[in-house]
């Protein structure tokens, strides 16, 4: 037997920049399997996706078409800390997921409302609704004359400021410490003295606007004192410390400690 595609989902991220996003893993609901089995349709799944193929000895793509078959494939997210670097509203997880299809309103080459997955995509859950284990999204795919041989679900990555705490005696008692940009896009606040649990006598810089979370570093930021390069090349935010502390208001940061 031949096969060939009928169409391709593949996700990506703008936080892995040109890098596969493996976090997704689709599984195929029963209702599915039975009715890909029916028409001998086959599921191959992709690090990044998947491709759904056609037998090409049982019919054509626009024969198949012509069924108006509809699909469903959940989607399990395998990263924890993905709502880290994502950007995107949902207010409540645990009572709703992402919904994504052909057949609403999308952005051209992909499944869902804008250029990247927006709280628009959000499907909130009904009394009526039962899952055994509630999927992290869900892809809806009507197999109609229109079905594109491709789709991508795209993610945004969260921008917040930037927080940068000196921790060691050798770096608190610098006389005029700074953090510059090389390239002069970016500036950070001047010292502020601050207190953390067991530790005192610190400072922290902060960004004075959001900034892209982004796996590879795209920012040039150095420590400096009265001018001089202190380090040269500061290290980018782990995507685990995201905190509200300091602060204590409902805004958050991204913090990277210096020792």
């Amino acid at each position: 037997m031949g096969h060939d595609t009928l169409t391709a989902v593949y996700f990506r991220h703008v936080f892995f920049a040109e890098r596969t996003f493996d976090r997704i893993a689709v599984k195929v609901p029963s209702q599915t399997a039975m009715d890909m089995r029916r028409h001998s349709l086959l599921l191959r799944q992709q690090a990044n996706g998947f491709l759904l193929l056609f037998d090409t000895d049982v019919c054509d793509r626009q024969e198949l078409l012509r069924e108006k078959l509809t699909l469903t494939f959940d989607l399990n997210m395998e990263d924890p800390l993905f709502y880290n670097y994502t950007d995107f509203s949902q207010v409540d997880i645990r009572k709703s997921f992402l919904l994504f299809g052909n057949s609403q309103p999308h952005t051209a080459g992909t499944l869902h409302h804008e250029a990247l997955v927006s709280g628009a995509d959000v499907y909130h859950l009904k009394p009526t609704d039962r899952f055994f284990i509630k999927p992290f999204g869900r892809i809806v795919l009507e197999l109609t004359p229109d079905l594109e041989t491709g789709y991508e679900i795209r993610f945004a990555s969260r921008a917040i400021r930037w927080r940068y705490f000196l921790m060691s005696e050798n770096l608190t008692s610098l006389s005029e410490p700074a953090i510059i940009d090389a390239t002069g896009k970016v500036q950070f606040g001047p010292p502020v003295p601050v207190d953390l649990p067991g530790k005192t006598g610190l400072y922290m810089f902060t960004s004075d606007i959001p900034l892209e979370l982004t796996l590879k570093n795209k920012y040039t930021f150095q420590l400096v004192d009265n001018s001089k390069v202190v380090i040269s090349a500061l290290p980018t935010p782990d995507i685990s410390r995201i905190s509200t502390a300091v602060t204590g208001n409902s805004e958050l940061f991204s913090e990277i400690f210096l020792y």
